[in-house]
C-alpha cells in the first residue's frame, strides 16, 4: 500500500510540475578582456563564477571558451517554469585583489543582470564583466608648472 502511495504521489508531482522532470541547460558567457588588461582579473590565479538562486548564489565556475582568450561561460541545468524571470551575476574571487562582484549592471532595484527563462535551453548573449566594454586607461601624466618669480621676490612664500 505505501509503495502504491509513493507512486501515485510521484505521478502527481510530476503530472503538476513537469518542470521538475527535464534539467534545461542554460548557457551563461562573460567576456572578461577589459578586466584581464585593467589587471581586476588574472586567469592563472583567479576564480570566476556566475551565482544566482539556480545555484544557491554559491557560484559555479566558468571555464574558457574554446578558440578564445577571454570568453568564459558555465551552462547550468536549471529547474523553472518558462518565462521565469531569473536574476544573475558574475564574480571574480581573487587571493591577491579580494573578492569582486559585479556593481550594479542590470535593471531594477536589485542591480543584478536577469534574463527570462525558456524551456529547451538557450544560450544568453556574451556580455562584459561590470558592463565595462572599453580599457579605461592607465591615466595620463599631467605636469604643473607654477611660476613662484614674484611670490619668492615679495618674500611671500619660502
Amino acid at each position: 500500500m505505501k509503495l502504491i502511495l509513493s507512486h501515485l504521489g510521484l505521478i502527481l508531482i510530476l503530472n503538476f510540475f513537469p518542470f521538475l522532470t527535464d534539467a534545461q541547460g542554460t548557457t551563461f558567457r562573460v567576456d572578461m578582456s577589459v578586466q584581464i588588461a585593467i589587471g581586476r582579473y588574472n586567469p592563472s590565479n583567479d576564480l570566476l563564477q556566475v551565482r544566482g538562486p539556480f545555484n544557491g548564489w554559491s557560484g559555479t565556475d566558468l571555464t574558457i571558451v574554446a578558440g578564445s582568450d577571454s570568453v568564459y561561460e558555465a551552462e547550468i541545468d536549471i529547474f523553472e517554469v518558462d518565462g521565469t524571470q531569473i536574476d544573475y551575476k558574475f564574480f571574480i574571487g581573487s587571493a591577491t585583489s579580494g573578492d569582486l562582484w559585479e556593481s550594479n549592471v542590470g535593471q531594477g532595484e536589485s542591480g543584478n543582470r536577469s534574463f527570462n527563462y525558456q524551456t529547451g535551453g538557450q544560450i544568453l548573449e556574451s556580455v562584459f564583466f561590470d558592463n565595462l566594454d572599453i580599457n579605461p586607461g592607465g591615466g595620463v601624466e599631467v605636469t604643473f608648472q607654477v611660476n613662484m618669480a614674484l611670490l619668492l621676490q615679495d618674500e611671500l612664500f619660502f
